[in-house]
């Protein structure tokens, strides 16, 4: 393993990624397809059980699924 090679660069692009891919609003990005504001409805936070609640539940689940497939991907 070459540590200050090829390792150490991957291990930074891969870091940069995964903060960028976290902060990917899915619930406010979903709630705006919608018509709807999620930080003034609610609970006014954004996550898949106030979008369910506020928007619907099918948008619940894709908000639910989508932040579980950034934390898989990261």
């Amino acid at each position: 393993m070459d540590i200050l090679g090829t390792t150490v660069p991957f291990i930074l692009a891969l870091t940069l990624i995964g903060y960028l891919l976290g902060s990917i609003p899915v619930a406010a990005i979903m709630s705006r397809i919608r018509g709807i504001d999620i930080f003034s409805t609610g609970t006014g936070l954004a996550g898949a059980a106030n979008v369910a609640r506020s928007v619907g539940n099918w948008s619940g689940v894709a908000v639910f699924a989508g932040d579980t497939g950034k934390g898989m991907l990261t």
